[in-house]
């Protein structure tokens, strides 16, 4: 009997045995499963990436500037005098990846004249420029322009305002300031 009770015993150690060793190739089943899920959720993401980097549109741009009189974004005069001209060109460049019309306002200002660069200003208007169209990756420049100022003063200032024209409406874009001393000699 007792090597009955034996044999009982060493069947059950045997089935616990491979009941365990059962579930350690069903845990290793399982992990590779879900190794494999996961390896293709990134393998997904990581394309969908890629592809959005490379089809992806870039956004637009316009460049916008002002030019002294000898063609030179800088060195621009502070100090003139009364009747004198200032000689400027502006320039628009066109990057939007479309054609852009726009229209440019040159206007004259003072102490007093408030410039907002989110809405323009309220400078006194004393030359507009057509509406000009400029296809995309194309640059623009004015002729010179030649300002002058008939009073003395502090703090003059000479605007230029960029609008985009859009359903033949005027949308503002940008601003330009040179800010003078106007003096009698």
């Amino acid at each position: 009997m007792n090597g009955l009770k034996a044999l009982k015993m060493k069947i059950k150690e045997n089935m616990k045995e491979k009941n365990s060793h059962n579930n350690s190739n069903q845990e290793r089943k399982n992990l590779v499963k879900i190794t494999k899920i996961i390896l293709l959720i990134g393998i997904i993401l990581t394309s969908c990436f890629i592809i959005y980097e490379i089809i992806k549109v870039e956004p637009g741009y316009y460049t916008y500037g002002l030019l002294n009189s000898e063609g030179y974004a800088q060195d621009y005069p502070t100090q003139i005098k009364i009747n004198e001209n200032v000689t400027l060109y502006t320039t628009v460049g066109n990057f939007l990846n479309e054609d852009l019309t726009f229209s440019i306002h040159i206007l004259k200002g003072n102490y007093s004249t408030w410039i907002n660069s989110e809405s323009g200003s309220n400078g006194t208007l004393i030359r507009k420029f057509p509406n000009i169209t400029l296809q995309h990756g194309n640059e623009w420049i004015s002729d010179a322009q030649n300002i002058s100022f008939s009073n003395t003063g502090q703090n003059r200032t000479i605007i230029f305002e960029l609008w985009k024209i859009e359903n033949n409406l005027e949308i503002y874009l940008d601003i330009l300031t040179i800010t003078l001393n106007v003096t009698e000699i």
